[in-house]
């Protein structure tokens, strides 16, 4: 499962059977760090990605830390469950998988660009990270760019 967490917390995940890919969800909404633990544990994940936080030492009217939080619940449930945890920085998992990857993957969300962001960090880790060694065939055959 990978997470873009914030006001509006972005999620995707993809069940592995015999090795392969044979589903992927994603979605978005507004949780409490109770509202996230609780939907963690309704899926219970092998796996948690989430987008790292980066603190660009700049106070601005609006700011919303609420991104830490709900990390803190993610590698809180992680631990507490034996579960990998590992965070992507925003550039890894949007850089690669564009909007016009995801269109030709078939797992472009319009409207919802918090659930597309968390897919394009699970779709890192799997096609270049720790995930891709519970494949048996690379997950995106492309090179990485």
């Amino acid at each position: 499962m990978a997470l873009d967490p914030g006001e509006t917390t972005g999620y995707a995940w993809a069940t592995i059977e015999e090795q392969k890919v044979t589903e992927i969800n994603a979605g978005q909404g507004e949780y409490s760090e109770y509202d996230l633990y609780l939907m963690l544990s309704a899926i219970s994940p092998t796996a948690i990605i989430a987008e790292s936080f980066e603190f660009r030492q700049r106070a601005r009217t609006g700011l919303v830390l609420m991104s830490r939080n709900l990390l803190g619940v993610s590698r809180l449930w992680a631990e507490l469950h034996g579960v990998f945890y590992s965070e992507q920085s925003a550039s890894q998992g949007k850089s690669f998988f564009t909007d016009d990857k995801l269109r030709a993957m078939e797992a472009y969300k319009v409207g919802l660009q918090h659930a597309r962001d968390a897919t394009r960090h699970l779709f890192f880790w799997l096609a270049f990270g720790r995930g891709s060694k519970l494949l048996a065939e690379p997950f995106y055959k492309g090179r990485q760019e």
